[in-house]
């Protein structure tokens, strides 16, 4: 995991610039702290990190510098079980929502971990917005999920 500075990331360098890391943890494998194709990252309102850790399927959680907290998930189709978790996103009241690539869902926890539902199936979750439309959006499709998320909302 890699992080660098919002300047660095909004000065207008060009694209393919190396930047200076401010900060840096993880290596590949399967203990706490290390990853197989890590692909989300948020951020909560006291600064810690949670990471989508997909080959692993789970999601870590670090403090703002790095230092292992807890992980939540296995593989599966259970309630907190992942196939392929590749975004995720922390509310304002703390909630944490993980797209659940593989089960077509997204679930809900509590900050620490705890299962509360899978809102609802068929989501999209927009990490690049190719189309440079809702980039970093977490959009419920259906009637009866009507809920959008802005991964950036609670920076």
């Amino acid at each position: 995991m890699t992080l660098v500075s919002s300047a660095a990331a909004t000065e207008g360098y060009p694209a393919g610039d190396l930047y200076t890391p401010i900060l840096q943890w993880g290596s590949e494998g399967s203990g706490n702290g290390q990853f197989v194709s890590p692909s989300g990252i948020a951020l909560d309102g006291s600064g810690n990190v949670y990471v989508t850790d997909r080959g692993n399927n789970r999601l870590q959680v670090f403090t703002g510098t790095g230092e292992f907290v807890r992980a939540w998930g296995v593989e599966g189709t259970g309630n907190g079980e992942f196939r392929g978790p590749r975004g995720v996103v922390v509310d304002r009241d703390n909630f944490v929502y993980v797209v659940d690539n593989r089960n077509n869902r997204i679930q809900k926890f509590t900050s620490t971990g705890s299962y509360t539902g899978a809102h609802c199936y068929d989501a999209q979750f927009h990490p690049g917005g190719a189309d440079g439309l809702n980039v970093g959006k977490l959009t419920l499709p259906r009637s009866n999920c009507n809920l959008q998320l802005d991964m950036f909302a609670a920076l």
